[in-house]
């Protein structure tokens, strides 16, 4: 994992100067600061499933945006983030209670951290009165780091909290999302600007690995997709 993070940073240093250095309009490469939290939930599609609400996570990271163009309007995306997202389902499951089997409603929350690598693009206006208009999209590329889950139930009249790490088997380590969304920029001094993006992400690959199995219902395999809404508060420098 580190080499990965060493990859990752080599290549945006190496695309920042390099960006740099053949563009003739000056410094085409925005880095800065960004965080904010996110509203998440999980579609379920496993039969007799259902979604039970959201959870609030969190973003946060160094976006990169590159300019490889005269114009000020069109740049690539990327960088590197830390997101903590997840969701609640509820469904029949099977549990062990003092070495008995007991059929329950089980309602679980999920949480996972990814490391995450965008690649998009992104949109901006001319600027009016100090403020720059934005939208961007693209696709968003997470690597699983850890995972854990929460699941409740009611055994007679005994409610059971059971706190547990996740088994990397029951996640996918890869999730590839689309994101798009919009934002604005308030330009500070120069090319110091603050800004806010609401984005909203879909993601396509099942949340679940595949290998993660519901007993209960004859040990069918556990399908669902994450989607989220992230509130992003950044500067760029």
């Amino acid at each position: 994992m580190k080499k990965l993070y060493l990859t990752i940073f080599l290549i945006i240093i190496g695309a920042s100067l390099w960006a740099q250095s053949t563009n003739p309009a000056g410094r085409r490469v925005a880095v800065g600061l960004s965080f904010g939290p996110s509203i998440d939930w999980l579609s379920p599609k496993t039969e007799n499933y259902q979604g039970d609400g959201i959870k609030i996570g969190a973003k946060y990271g160094i976006p990169v945006d590159i300019n490889f163009t005269k114009q000020a309007n069109y740049y690539f995306s990327t960088g590197l983030f830390f997101s903590h997202n997840g969701g609640k389902l509820k469904f029949m499951d099977n549990t062990i209670l003092d070495s008995n089997t007991y059929s329950v409603l089980m309602n679980r929350s999920y949480s996972a951290t990814y490391l995450i690598i965008p690649t998009g693009i992104k949109l901006k206006t001319p600027s009016f009165k100090n403020f720059v208009f934005a939208g961007n999209f693209g696709l968003s590329h997470g690597f699983l780091l850890k995972g854990k889950k929460l699941d409740q139930c009611k055994i007679g009249d005994r409610d059971i909290v059971d706190p547990k790490k996740v088994n990397y088997k029951e996640l996918l380590f890869f999730k590839e999302s689309v994101y798009v969304g919009v934002g604005v920029e308030y330009i500070i001094k120069d090319d110091f600007r603050a800004n806010f993006f609401i984005n909203y992400n879909y993601t396509f690959t099942n949340f679940f690995s595949g290998k993660a199995l519901n007993e209960y219902y004859g040990n069918i395999k556990e399908k669902g997709n994450l989607g989220s809404i992230d509130f992003v508060f950044g500067v760029t420098f």
